[in-house]
């Protein structure tokens, strides 16, 4: 079952592109995307370069952030290098990063690590190795948004209690064209360690909806770049700080739906 679902996955992409084959691959699980965007975000995912910070909660968020960007040939996602060579259509837009040093450091990571094994038996390096190949793959994303392209990262590399890998601060230093390039932050929603149930496509219909929300895109020229760890604590920061205050007002307005009504009255009220 799994093996046809690879090769349905890999002929859909070499036939529509990644993005339409992922919306494709998602509607035969049974789930659903919702998007929430804005016209100007879609212009720049649509044609312009950049890259998106997301949020990483679980493996399928691979899944969701692509499904919600624009179909275009010049979408690349930086993901850790034991997906790769699953998928050989996929491969043509994944930038590896090398971290099953860090990944084994806790049990669950071994366990992960031993699993994916089983279906992609991945070479090991020692941390100076994988050190030197992040820094390649970092140079290889950076040279994809000077020619143009989207660049999707994670910056936390699914570590929920570490703060961002300064590797974001050293790609968004690496461009050339600030001015029209953009930082797009997204946050991912819906997904667990339960998505591989959405395989069977029953299954999929009782689990949650994904969720890709979009804030508004960052001019990469007015980001702070003192230094690679200065902008990326910087765009951590305003990443945080935007999904503070919309979870406030959601929290507020769940809560208190009267605010939400008077709110909505003063801003419509003529004066």
């Amino acid at each position: 079952m799994i093996k046809g679902l690879i090769k349905y996955f890999n002929d859909s992409i070499s036939e529509d592109g990644v993005v339409l084959a992922v919306r494709k691959f998602l509607r035969k699980c049974n789930t659903k995307v919702e998007i929430k965007s804005s016209k100007e975000i879609n212009r720049i995912l649509k044609k312009m370069s950049g890259v998106v910070v997301a949020n990483h909660p679980a493996e399928a968020d691979v899944l969701a952030i692509l499904s919600a960007v624009k179909n275009r040939k010049d979408v690349f996602l930086i993901i850790t290098s034991t997906f790769r060579q699953l998928i050989p259509e996929l491969d043509k837009h994944l930038i590896p990063v090398y971290i099953t040093n860090r990944i084994e450091e806790s049990w669950e990571g071994k366990i992960k690590n031993k699993i994916l094994n089983i279906f992609n038996k991945t070479p090991l390096y020692s941390k100076e190795e994988e050190h030197q190949k992040n820094i390649e793959s970092i140079n290889k994303a950076i040279e994809k948004v000077n020619k143009g392209g989207l660049v999707i990262i994670f910056p936390n590399g699914g570590d929920k209690k570490h703060p961002w890998f300064n590797g974001v601060g050293h790609l968004i230093h690496g461009i050339k064209n600030k001015e029209n390039s953009f930082v797009i932050r997204a946050y991912i929603e819906g997904t667990s360690n339960w998505d591989y149930l959405r395989l069977f496509p029953i299954l999929g219909k009782f689990l949650p909806k994904f969720r890709v929300s979009f804030a508004k895109p960052l001019r990469i020229d007015k980001l702070k770049k003192e230094d690679p760890k200065t902008t990326t604590l910087h765009l951590e920061n305003k990443y945080w700080g935007w999904r503070g205050s919309v979870n406030l007002w959601t929290r507020v307005t769940r809560n208190y739906a009267w605010l939400k009504m008077l709110f909505i009255f003063l801003i419509s009220k003529p004066y």
